[in-house]
């Protein structure tokens, strides 16, 4: 597949399931007793990518999720006016939900830009829904069987209860594939690794990817596993143990 990946940039998969952002860290004054008190850094938000050439329905959507916390996430809300401006949106970022218009400068504008984010690999977790008021145009039925859309609503039926639902629902979809993509990608490691066992450092290449597939299940962002390897017994002494990973 094509990729618009910019140079040295990481994948989504690459990213932390929980960002630095969310660790609590130790503030330097103390609270009232004594005692060290904690802040948590603010929340990382939810991409969300919406393109419509209506300013109205762009501002309308704003207005409908503009309190809305995912999994007590926030949204960050980028909006595009044309098609043409969406790729370039999506040439900028990565975004966990998409909600696209199809007439737009051209009457199969967004079933396009669909087919311009399917055809990278980068992109094949973010969910896309479409929303139109001319449903003539691009039939429900054929524009889910033909295209790979999440979901499909005319403007007409998308109330604000319903907006919020549908944006909750999908990014919660999002944030799944993601644990899932990452849980294959570390199995994959702990089998490549497994296969160089009886090499130098194999070994050690294995326990790592262990490590990291086993981190999927800590239940603590701040948690952490290390493989110690003791050098000699019954000693205190820092030196006699080496972190194999």
């Amino acid at each position: 597949m094509s990729s618009i990946r910019k140079p040295n940039e990481e994948s989504e998969l690459d990213e932390p399931l929980f960002p630095e952002e969310d660790l609590p860290l130790f503030a330097e004054e103390e609270d009232d007793h004594g005692e060290p008190t904690i802040q948590t850094r603010p929340v990382e938000p939810f991409s969300m990518l919406v393109v419509d050439d209506d300013p109205e329905v762009i501002a309308i959507t704003r207005m409908a999720l503009s309190d809305l916390r995912v999994d007590g996430r926030p949204l960050r809300i980028v909006s595009a006016l044309s098609a043409a401006e969406g790729k370039e949106r999506l040439k900028e970022g990565r975004f966990g939900l998409m909600i696209v218009d199809v007439v737009m400068e051209k009457p199969e504008a967004g079933l396009e830009l669909v087919q311009f984010l399917r055809s990278f690999s980068e992109h094949h977790c973010t969910r896309i829904v479409l929303r139109t008021g001319q449903p003539g145009v691009a039939p429900e039925e054929e524009v889910l069987r033909t295209y790979d859309i999440n979901d499909y609503w005319p403007k007409t039926e998308l109330t604000a209860h319903r907006m919020r639902t549908l944006v909750t629902g999908q990014l919660r979809s999002y944030r799944d594939m993601l644990i899932i993509e990452r849980q294959r990608t570390n199995l994959l490691q702990v089998i490549e690794a497994t296969q160089s066992l009886f090499q130098p450092d194999g070994s050690r290449d294995l326990i790592h990817a262990i490590l990291r597939q086993l981190s999927n299940l800590l239940p603590s962002p701040a948690a952490a596993l290390a493989f110690i390897l003791e050098l000699k017994a019954d000693s205190q002494d820092a030196t006699t143990f080496q972190i194999l990973a």
